[in-house]
C-alpha cells in the first residue's frame, strides 16, 4: 500500500512538471472543444450555447480520428455561428482569443473572430476579424481594409500553403480597439515556432478594429461562404495578452492518468 501511494503521488509530482511549462496559459477558459455533447456528422445549433447554421457540423478531425472539431461544409453560400464567451472581455481591458484552425485546399473564405453585438450577422459586426480567401490564406481586417498575412517579408510566406493545423492567438485591446495576431503550425515550416504576423511585430502598429464598441466583448462569431473549413480549441483569456498554449500536453494527460490509476488500485487494495 505504501509503495503505491508513493507511486501515487510521484506519479502526480511528475504531471506538475510536465504541466508548469503551461503556467502562463492558466487564465485561459474554454469555450469549446467540440467533445461533450455533439454527434459526429451533425449540426451544432443549440448545443452548449450555439447559434449556428446547418452547415456547421461536428466531424472527425481530419488529421486522424480520436478528436471531434467543427467543419464548415457550405459553398458559395454565407452562413454564421456564434456563442457567448463564458468570460467577457471588458471595455476597460486586455483579451485574448486562442483557436486552432485548418483548410486543405485553396479557394476556402472564411471568417471568425470576435463581437459584442448579442446577435451578430453580418460582417460589419465584427470587433476583431480574421479571414481567409482564395490564394491569399490568412488576412486580418485593420479598420476599412484586409491586410494581408506577409509575415517574413515574402509574398510566399503564407499559412495556409498545405494542409494543416495552425495554432492563433487573437490578443484584442478593448481599451483602444486594437489587436494583434500570432499563429504557430508544427505542419508548416514557417511558423514552427510562434509568430506575429498581424500588428506590433508586422506593420509596426496593431490593426484598427472593423467596428469599435464601447461595450465588452462577448460573442465568438464565425462567417463563411466557402468549406471546407475547420476549427477546434476555442479558449478565452479576458483579462490579459495571453500567449501560453491552453491545450494539455499528450505527456501531461497520460501521467495525470498514469497517477489516477494508481490511486485508484490503492482505493481497491
Amino acid at each position: 500500500m505504501a509503495l503505491r501511494t508513493g507511486l501515487a503521488l510521484a506519479a502526480l509530482g511528475a504531471f506538475c512538471m510536465v504541466a508548469s511549462p503551461r503556467t502562463a496559459s492558466a487564465a485561459f477558459v474554454l469555450i469549446d472543444d467540440f467533445e461533450t455533447g455533439y454527434t459526429v456528422g451533425a449540426g451544432i445549433n443549440g448545443i452548449n450555447g450555439w447559434v449556428a447554421a446547418a452547415d456547421f457540423k461536428a466531424v472527425v478531425d481530419p488529421a486522424g480520428a480520436g478528436n471531434t472539431v467543427l467543419q464548415f461544409t457550405q459553398n458559395n453560400q454565407t452562413r454564421d455561428a456564434y456563442k457567448p464567451l463564458p468570460v467577457t472581455i471588458d471595455n476597460t481591458s486586455l483579451g485574448t482569443l486562442f483557436a486552432r484552425f485548418r483548410f486543405d485546399s485553396d479557394g476556402r473564405n472564411g471568417n471568425f473572430g470576435l463581437t459584442n453585438v448579442d446577435a451578430p450577422n453580418d460582417f460589419a459586426h465584427y470587433n476583431a476579424q480574421l479571414n481567409i480567401q482564395p490564394s491569399q490564406s490568412l488576412n486580418a481586417r485593420d479598420g476599412g481594409s484586409f491586410e494581408e498575412l506577409r509575415p517574413l517579408g515574402s509574398a510566399t510566406a503564407k499559412a495556409g500553403s498545405n494542409a494543416t493545423w495552425y495554432s492563433i492567438w487573437l490578443v484584442v485591446d478593448n481599451i483602444n480597439d486594437t489587436f494583434r495576431v500570432f499563429i504557430q503550425s508544427d505542419g508548416d515550416t514557417d511558423f514552427t515556432t510562434q509568430t506575429e504576423v498581424f500588428g506590433l511585430g508586422s506593420n509596426g502598429d496593431p490593426l484598427n478594429f472593423r467596428t469599435t464598441t464601447a461595450q465588452a466583448i462577448d460573442r465568438l462569431f464565425l462567417r463563411s461562404a466557402t468549406g471546407p473549413m475547420y476549427w477546434d480549441d476555442f479558449y478565452i483569456d479576458n483579462t490579459s495578452l495571453n500567449l501560453g498554449n491552453p491545450i494539455p500536453e499528450p505527456a501531461s494527460l497520460m501521467v495525470l492518468a498514469m497517477g489516477a490509476g494508481l490511486i485508484l488500485a490503492r482505493r481497491r487494495a
